[in-house]
């Protein structure tokens, strides 16, 4: 089966604030949290995956769309949380999992299709953030020992991820790299993206888009 987990934080003030803050009131960085991790779910349900599940870092779970389920996030360290992942995803012969964020605006459907792919012929993929870190670690068997070792916070050098799976003697394929939306200066970079997409295609999903309208940070 091809599986989709995204990894999420419960968009409340207390637990999305602080990336932000001070340039952000605590009420938009949640607001701005639940529109991106709208626009990832709708990517999620239009990828061909046959099933979703929401992980949640922390807080209560909150709402998730149908046809998807709502997990808790199992680990201190981002290590662990993903090797619980895809313990508890990759059940089968065959099974193909894809572990995504949700701070990535310009995350599409064929993004995730194209990581679905390369894991017909790869055991791993890898979908870098420019800031460091992954979008994506996708996974088409187990092999809990490359949780192990290497450097898996948000902001490491995906080379040293991609160093580390190749020397288990793991197939590995780099994905197209997208910008996160996590601190301010992301912020200003992508109202000047959607500035310059003018009446285009804006770089990011719907529900960011209206969000960035609706407090006139695009016109």
């Amino acid at each position: 089966m091809n599986r989709v987990v995204v990894f999420a934080r419960v968009p409340r003030p207390a637990l999305v604030a602080s990336p932000f803050s001070p340039a952000l009131p605590a009420a938009m960085a949640a607001e701005l949290h639940a529109a991106l991790l709208a626009d990832t779910l709708a990517a999620v349900a239009g990828c061909t995956a046959d099933g979703r599940a929401v992980a949640w870092a922390e807080g209560d779970p909150a709402d998730v769309p149908a046809g998807f389920r709502s997990l808790a996030q199992r680990g201190e360290e981002r290590a662990a949380r993903l090797a619980g992942a895809f313990d508890d995803a990759l059940t089968a012969v065959g099974d193909r999992v894809l572990v995504v964020g949700s701070d990535y605006p310009a995350l599409r459907a064929a993004h995730l299709d194209e990581a679905f792919a390369a894991l017909a012929t790869h055991d791993v993929a890898f979908g870098p953030a420019s800031q460091g870190g992954h979008w994506l670690v996708a996974m088409s068997r187990p092999a809990s020992e490359l949780f192990r070792g290497a450097a898996w916070n948000a902001d490491a050098d995906p080379v040293a991820a991609l160093d580390h799976a190749a020397g288990l003697g793991l197939g590995v394929a780099m994905l197209t790299v997208l910008d996160a939306l996590a601190t301010p200066a992301d912020l200003a970079r992508l109202i000047g993206e959607c500035a310059a997409a003018g009446t285009g295609t804006p770089p990011c999903g719907p529900h960011t888009y209206a969000l960035l309208r609706a407090h006139g940070l695009v016109g």
